[in-house]
């Protein structure tokens, strides 16, 4: 199976809808996330592509306001999530 087709069959189990240029420039993010996780767990099974899947980790951190704290400084937030993986 090639990338792109696991793309698209990532997008259509968590029926994610995207035009085709936006498909096009999501795929790099989607593709790195991708080897990160293999990567980081192979085939052990602990983790897998998620909904998030084609998501920057700035857009992440948009999406996931649980993991944010405000900074009491200058009112801009910092996340908790691990950056590191982006």
């Amino acid at each position: 199976m090639t990338m792109w087709a696991l793309y698209e069959r990532w997008a259509a189990h968590h029926e994610v809808v995207r035009e085709h240029g936006e498909k096009v420039r999501r795929f790099p993010i989607f593709k790195n996330n991708t080897r990160w996780i293999y990567n980081k767990y192979g085939k052990k099974g602990k983790s897998a592509i998620n909904i998030f899947g084609d998501m920057t980790y700035e857009e992440l951190v948009i999406a996931l306001p649980t993991g944010l704290k405000e900074s009491n400084q200058d009112g801009q937030y910092s996340s908790t999530l691990p950056r590191d993986n982006f």
